[in-house]
């Protein structure tokens, strides 16, 4: 069993909240940036896919997953040099096959819009995708906010003491579904 006040995810409280609520033992999750969040959520869904570009911070969270014993997480270092190959890094989520429940949009701050639209493109009209620091993200929240049929933001103070919001975004019903 995970302990979950050392691995909470560095997102809100209250979106940690709704995050505990919405999260099945049966889902997918893809984020890019890894860290607590991923050790938090192996501990409570099926698998976790989580691409990461700090080659120290990967060796961390490897460490962190041997310590704990989880075994449902695919762990992949997709490094950033030169600085214009972010391609793979951004990329890396349609090569997977199967569709994701939870998408969290995280890790490199420069490559959350392309991350919000590689996202938007594989996403199922029942996927949730997260953007953290989406008070400071507004051209990924334009991506998302395009793409979706409703999302909830919630505020609240983050490190260093900024302010801070994560955003959870519900896709729109695909044609023939109920509500469409």
């Amino acid at each position: 069993m995970v302990n979950e006040e050392t691995f909470l995810p560095w997102i809100t409280h209250s979106a940690i909240k709704w995050l505990e609520a919405v999260s099945r033992p049966d889902d997918r999750v893809f984020e890019w940036g890894s860290g607590r969040s991923t050790v938090w959520f192996a501990g409570r869904v099926s698998s976790v896919i989580s691409i990461e570009s700090d080659p120290e911070w990967f060796r961390k969270v490897r460490g962190w997953l041997a310590e704990e014993g989880l075994g449902n997480v695919e762990l992949k270092f997709i490094g950033k040099e030169p600085v214009m190959a972010w391609k793979p890094y951004v990329n890396e989520i349609r090569t997977y096959q199967g569709g994701f429940d939870i998408i969290f949009v995280d890790g490199d701050l420069e490559t959350r819009t392309p991350c919000a639209a590689a996202a938007v493109e594989v996403a199922g009209s029942e996927t949730i995708i997260m953007l953290d620091n989406s008070v400071r993200m507004a051209e990924a929240a334009k991506v998302l906010e395009a793409w979706a049929e409703e999302y909830v933001t919630f505020y609240g103070m983050g490190r260093g003491g900024r302010k801070w919001g994560t955003t959870f975004y519900y896709g729109k019903p695909q044609s023939g579904e109920v509500g469409s």
